[in-house]
């Protein structure tokens, strides 16, 4: 507890302009990091550019965990700061820069239109469309 509080002390000494420049330093040398935020979203963005090598698409579902770390929610919290107009201008660039994927949506509709859309959710679709309708009654 007097370990975070100590951290917590740190970071907002720092965030004021005053931080003792050779504290400053010796913590970075240590590994401190000082905008945990910013560390943390350049990290998600990391895992997002690993899953668009691998995947060739930065369409990332939901519900999908990439190296143990939920790059879903991520997602779908950039996609909700864009909307509300509170994605930093310079992440938004970055994710523009990648083809990230806004909508989810659109992005199936479009993938529809231009007879993409993935056969094996398609089928699996159709049989619940089936069998809801032999089990309506």
């Amino acid at each position: 507890r007097s370990l975070g509080r100590w951290v917590t002390f740190q970071r907002s000494r720092k965030a004021i302009g005053k931080m003792n420049v050779v504290r400053e330093e010796r913590l970075r040398e240590a590994g401190f990091i000082f905008a945990v935020e910013q560390n943390n979203w350049e990290e998600m963005f990391q895992l997002l550019l690993k899953f668009k090598e691998r995947e060739g698409h930065c369409c990332v579902p939901a519900i999908h965990e990439e190296n143990g770390r939920n790059l879903g929610m991520w997602s779908v919290r950039q996609r909700a700061k864009k909307r509300e107009g509170k994605l930093n201008p310079t992440r938004k660039k970055l994710l523009l820069e990648n083809d990230f994927v806004w909508s989810l949506q659109n992005s199936q509709r479009a993938k529809q239109k231009e007879g993409k859309f993935d056969p094996t959710r398609k089928k699996l679709l159709l049989e619940n469309y089936v069998w809801s309708l032999q089990n309506s009654n």
